[in-house]
């Protein structure tokens, strides 16, 4: 798809705009749960399969939204194993640069509904680069208001 790539999400958003052209399909076994950290390396043995020289493009459309629908399926699942026990497990913030991606963003939402989980995905902050120096912004006014010189952040607690 992206034999070089000029801009950080280049690549990214040409695998989105192909799978757009395809229904993906949960490819199963795609992850394991060890631990309580997700391995997504049986899902990219699988799309390094379907990616070898030579297939048509179909093929790799089907890939990139068999990757987009199995990796959605994988964050929802690996969600529901490591809050399956919290008492707080209603709602979720969506952020980062991915959940640009609206098929994840979506597919994502949609499998958190199913398990009764919230997602709040960030409509007055950016959720790349801009909703990070905004976190930073905050962390650095909670130690400036503590009187710290420096923080460690542990969860969602500021240790000073």
């Amino acid at each position: 798809l992206c034999d070089t790539q000029h801009d950080e999400a280049h690549a990214a958003m040409l695998l989105e705009s192909l799978a757009s052209t395809k229904k993906g399909r949960v490819l199963q076994n795609g992850w394991r749960i060890d631990n309580n950290v997700l391995n997504l390396l049986p899902l990219m043995g699988k799309l390094a399969d379907a990616n070898r020289p030579g297939q048509a493009a179909g093929d790799i459309a089907q890939a990139a939204a068999d990757f987009h629908v199995t990796l959605s399926s994988a964050i929802c699942d690996w969600v529901d194993h490591v809050t399956r026990n919290d008492p707080q497990r209603g709602q979720i913030a969506l952020t980062g640069g991915c959940f640009l991606n609206r098929q994840l963003s979506h597919g994502i939402t949609k499998g958190l509904e199913a398990l009764d989980i919230k997602a709040l995905p960030l409509r007055d902050v950016p959720p790349g680069d801009g909703g990070i120096a905004l976190g930073q912004a905050w962390l650095a006014g909670l130690v400036i208001k503590s009187g710290a010189t420096q923080y460690v952040w542990r969860g969602d607690k500021f240790v000073a």
